[in-house]
């Protein structure tokens, strides 16, 4: 019993990464950036190029070996992080476009 419970907690580890991939999304447009989170409620964000002040992304040891990590959008007139994307695959490739339309 005690080893069916420590598989099912695993799995429920590895599903919850997955699930959340899913509800995610990031679209860059020529001129802004869209961020759709959720799967049933909608959470949409538009933000202009113009307002963007800081692209970084953070990478914890697994995530820096397989290429995977939280990508963290800054803007003007906020003292927080107005977005962070984790868990997102090619993470470099995704600032580096950012960072090439912002200019």
């Amino acid at each position: 019993m005690l080893e069916d419970r420590a598989s099912m907690d695993t799995q429920v580890q590895v599903f919850r990464p997955i699930a959340f991939w899913t509800t995610q999304k990031l679209e860059v447009h020529p001129d802004k950036i869209v961020y759709i989170m959720g799967l049933l409620a909608k959470d949409e964000r538009h933000i202009p190029f113009s307002r963007i002040t800081d692209v970084s992304i953070r990478k914890g040891c697994v995530g820096g070996v397989l290429g995977w990590g939280a990508l963290v959008i800054q803007t003007a007139g906020s003292g927080e992080a107005e977005i962070v994307i984790a868990n997102l695959t090619r993470i470099d490739k995704a600032r580096d476009l950012i960072l090439t339309r912002m200019k």
